[in-house]
């Protein structure tokens, strides 16, 4: 058996376009949401749409 990629791929769909991704933690950017608070997000390739992620 081969390991074609080490890692932990999570999947979530695009609320604006049902666009299904596979997203990894170097794909997630943070974003100043007010003035103290970050949070994480993945844009879809498809749309540009933010998506909010954990």
């Amino acid at each position: 058996m081969k390991i074609i990629r080490k890692g932990n791929p999570k999947q979530i769909e695009c609320s604006k376009c049902g666009s299904v991704l596979e997203y990894e933690v170097k794909d997630i950017h943070k974003q100043q949401v007010n003035m103290n608070k970050y949070c994480n997000y993945v844009t879809c390739p498809v749309c540009e749409n933010e998506i909010k992620v954990d």
